[in-house]
C-alpha cells in the first residue's frame, strides 16, 4: 500500500495551533501509527490471500485501492499529484474521495470481484459498526433519530447538539 499519512498542507495550520495544547502531540501521533498498523495488517492479509488464489497484480492494486479507501484515503485520480493544492480548497480531499470511491467500486461492473467484494466487507462492517453504536446509544437512553425520512435519521442527540457518527455516510 502506498502510505502518505497526511500532507504538510492537511496538517500545518491546525497542527501548530492545537499540538501546543500538552499531551495532544503524543495523541496524535499514537492515533496515526495505530491507523497505519491496522491499514497495514487489512493489506497484508488480503494480499496473502489474493496471492495464494492467483490473483494478476492488477486484481491486488486495485483491492489495495479498496482498503485505503476503506480506511479514508481514497485516491484522487488524475489530481493524485495536487493533493496538497485541494487540501487548502477542501477538508481532507482524500477523506472526501474515499466516501465516493467506496460505493462506486462495490457498483462498478468493470472493478474485479475481489475489489467489489473488499468494498462491500468495509461499507457492510462500518454500517454493522454504527448499528450497533446507535443501539446500544439508543438503549442506554440517547435520543437517536429512528425515521429513516428524517434528515437526522441515524444521528444521537445531545441537548440541542446532533453528532452524526457515520462521518457523513449516514
Amino acid at each position: 500500500i502506498e502510505e502518505r499519512l497526511t500532507t504538510r498542507a492537511e496538517n500545518s495550520y491546525i497542527n501548530n495551533l492545537v499540538l501546543k495544547i500538552p499531551g495532544l502531540k503524543r495523541s496524535q501521533a499514537v492515533y496515526t501509527l495505530t491507523l497505519a498498523k491496522a491499514r497495514l495488517e487489512t493489506a497484508s492479509r488480503a494480499y496473502t490471500k489474493l496471492r495464494a488464489s492467483g490473483a494478476t497484480a492488477d486484481e491486488i492494486s486495485e483491492v489495495m485501492k479498496v482498503i485505503n479507501a476503506a480506511t479514508g484515503r481514497g485516491p484522487l485520480g488524475p489530481l493524485e499529484g495536487s493533493g496538497d493544492l485541494m487540501s487548502l480548497l477542501l477538508f481532507a480531499p482524500r477523506l472526501f474521495a474515499a466516501k465516493l470511491y467506496l460505493p462506486w467500486k462495490l457498483l462498478d461492473p468493470m472493478a474485479s470481484k475481489a475489489a467489489r467484494l473488499e468494498a462491500g466487507r468495509a461499507l457492510l462492517g462500518g454500517a454493522a459498526f454504527t448499528a450497533s453504536l446507535l443501539g446500544a446509544a439508543k438503549m442506554s437512553g440517547m435520543d437517536i433519530e429512528l425515521d429513516p425520512r428524517s434528515a437526522n435519521w441515524g444521528k444521537k442527540k445531545v441537548g440541542a447538539t446532533l453528532m452524526d457518527v457515520t462521518g457523513g455516510y449516514g
